[in-house]
């Protein structure tokens, strides 16, 4: 006998894994968020729930993570590290706001020039990035201690009146 249909009512199929998701949060912007890949700053949280998860290669021979997130509802994401300007690449080709905690000098700049849809963890830190308080207290653990949150997140968007549709 065939398998009913399933019901796809407020359901769209999500352009970044072709999972069907919940037709707003399809048409909505990811979010591209910078991951520290150190093992002194494992494990990290909420990475399960990105869309796309990118390793690069950064300086020194260590990488990053910078993680699609669209559809994701994580209470705590990270830990977040600072940007560089090559890391932008993976926003900009998801059309994604872009989260991270600090960059680079050339980082910064591309921020600007390119005019990206930016949340600095530098400059909101205390309003949607918050400090793990055991990892803040261990010594050497400080700048492994940044961490977001999808609600913060998603409501720092709309204060800031970013474009929250995705861009075709």
């Amino acid at each position: 006998t065939p398998e009913p249909t399933p019901d796809l009512t407020g359901l769209a199929l999500d352009p970044l894994t072709g999972v069907y998701i919940d037709e707003e949060a399809a048409n909505r912007r990811p979010v591209a968020i910078v991951i520290n890949n150190l093992n002194k700053a494992l494990p990290q949280s909420g990475i399960s729930q990105a869309d796309i998860m990118y390793e690069v290669l950064a300086e020194g021979g260590i990488t990053r993570m910078i993680g699609i997130f669209k559809d994701f509802d994580a209470e705590k994401i990270g830990p977040v590290r600072s940007t560089r300007h090559y890391f932008l690449d993976f926003a900009l080709d998801h059309d994604a706001v872009f989260a991270h905690h600090g960059g680079s000098p050339q980082g910064y700049n591309s921020i600007s020039s390119l005019r990206i849809n930016n949340l600095d963890g530098m400059a909101l830190e205390g309003k949607i990035f918050f400090r793990d308080q055991g990892r803040k207290n261990t010594p050497g653990m400080y700048e492994h201690s940044s961490y977001t949150s999808a609600e913060g997140l998603l409501a720092e968007i709309v204060d800031k009146d970013f474009r929250s549709e995705l861009n075709e």
